[in-house]
C-alpha cells in the first residue's frame, strides 16, 4: 500500500526505488507529510548527483551527531564568543581586514570577519582625527602593534562612545551568526536522515555543556559513541 501511495503522490520518485524498498518507501512519505514537499522536487542538480554516493562506498560509515538543548546552546554560543575575543579574536581579524576587500568571497565571508567589516573601517579611519574626544588616540602611530593595542581598549571606553557601540554591535553580530549557523546545521543534518536516508546516531551532550564536567562528557557522549562504535 505505501508503494501504491507514493507513486499517486509522487510518481517520480517511486520509479526510482524498488516496490520492496520499504526503508526508503516510509522515508519519502514521511518526508512528505512532514514538510508538504514531494521528494523528487529534492532530488535536482547536485542531490541527484550525489543520491547513493554513500551507499556505493566500499567503507563502513558511522555518523555521530552532537547536539544540545537550543537554548544550552544558544548561551554557550555567547560564552565562547566572549572567549574568542578575549583570546585574540580581534587582532586575528584587524590582520585579515583590507579596507575596500569583496566580504562576500574566500575567507573574508567567514562568521567573525565580515561583521567587523564597519567597525574597522571607522576605527582606522579615526586614527588619524580627535574628533571621538578620547585619550587613546593621542599617538597616532601607523605600527599594527599600536592600533592593536588600542584596539582592545575600546571596550573599555565609555559605554555611549560610538565606537565601542559599533564593536559591541559587531560581537553582537557575530553570535547571531553563529546561532543562525547551528540552526542551518540542524536541518543539514535533518535532511541527511530524511532525504538521504543517512542513520545518524544522536548524542545529547546538553548536560555536558551545562557542567562542563569530564564525568558528565565520558557519562553522555563517549561512552554511548563507544557502545555504538562495538
Amino acid at each position: 500500500h505505501g508503494y501504491q501511495l507514493l507513486k499517486e503522490l509522487d510518481p517520480v520518485a517511486a520509479n526510482r526505488i524498488h516496490p520492496n524498498n520499504h526503508r526508503k518507501i516510509n522515508q519519502y512519505l514521511s518526508l512528505y507529510a512532514a514538510r508538504g514537499v514531494l521528494p523528487s522536487k529534492l532530488y535536482q542538480g547536485k542531490a541527484a548527483e550525489n543520491w547513493g554516493c554513500i551507499d556505493a562506498s566500499r567503507f563502513d560509515y558511522c555518523f555521530i551527531y552532537l547536539d544540545a538543548e537550543t537554548l544550552v546552546l544558544n548561551k554557550y554560543v555567547e560564552q565562547r564568543v566572549d572567549s574568542m575575543v578575549d583570546a585574540g579574536l580581534l587582532d586575528e581579524v584587524y590582520d585579515i581586514y583590507k579596507p575596500g576587500a569583496d566580504y562576500t568571497r574566500g575567507l573574508r565571508q567567514s562568521i567573525g570577519v565580515r561583521e567587523f567589516e564597519d567597525f574597522l573601517r571607522i576605527y582606522l579611519s579615526a586614527r588619524n582625527s580627535s574628533a571621538n574626544g578620547s585619550a587613546l588616540w593621542v599617538e597616532e602611530s601607523k605600527h599594527d602593534k599600536v592600533m592593536k593595542e588600542n584596539l582592545r581598549k575600546v571596550l573599555d571606553f565609555s559605554k555611549d562612545d560610538d565606537l565601542r557601540i559599533m564593536l559591541e554591535e559587531a560581537i553582537d553580530r557575530v553570535k547571531l551568526n553563529t546561532r543562525r549557523l547551528l540552526r542551518r546545521q540542524k536541518r543539514r543534518v535533518s535532511r541527511l536522515e530524511m532525504v538521504f536516508g543517512w542513520n545518524i546516531h544522536h548524542m545529547d551532550a546538553t548536560e555536558f555543556l551545562l557542567s562542563k564536567s569530564e564525568e558528565s562528557w565520558d557519562a553522555q557522549v563517549v561512552k554511548p559513541a563507544s557502545e555504538i562504535l562495538r
